[in-house]
């Protein structure tokens, strides 16, 4: 960060550079470094945000789509624990679904980030500003360990459910 009597030295310099007849402009590049931080920082912000957002959405989505899951399939639940089926085999009966999904999830996620994330740089670079177009490994391991987690909690939600699934209730005709 450049203090004020550096901004100033460089204020002078310009001005008496410019009054030169030769020198059509000057660009300083402090002030550029300056602007494009102040960019970044926006950025930034843009970034964490949009990440939180899809956050939130991944684990909607998967909590709903393991309690549709649940409400779909209570019947069959209800009959494997009439079968005498333990609490961890009927988990692992639902929650097996919602493992698959997660590992597919994560390897179509990481192949097609990898060109989303090329496609949206390329688009917003312009001709005074690019950016870096490697991804780190450790982005990575931290989108996976974040669905991993998310699958997770889920998991352990559905558990609760399905201790309170009442067996009678499930298995009465419909009529």
């Amino acid at each position: 960060m450049p203090n004020k009597l550096s901004t100033q030295a460089d204020q002078k310099f310009d001005a008496s550079l410019l009054t030169n007849q030769s020198v059509a402009s000057v660009i300083n590049s402090r002030t550029t470094v300056s602007m494009i931080n102040d960019t970044m920082t926006s950025l930034n912000l843009v970034v964490l945000i949009l990440i939180v957002s899809s956050a939130i959405l991944a684990f909607v989505v998967m909590y709903n789509l393991a309690t549709i899951n649940i409400s779909v399939r209570k019947r069959e639940i209800a009959i494997l624990k009439v079968l005498g089926f333990y609490d961890q085999e009927t988990d692992a009966y639902i929650t097996k679904e919602n493992t698959i999904f997660t590992i597919v999830g994560i390897i179509i996620g990481l192949v097609s980030g990898v060109y989303l994330c090329h496609f949206i740089i390329s688009t917003c670079e312009t001709d005074t500003l690019m950016f870096v177009r490697h991804v780190n490994t450790l982005s990575f391991v931290f989108a996976s360990a974040l669905t991993i987690s998310f699958t997770v909690i889920v998991n352990l939600i559905t558990h609760f459910s399905l201790k309170k699934i009442d067996m009678i209730d499930a298995l009465k005709n419909i009529e």
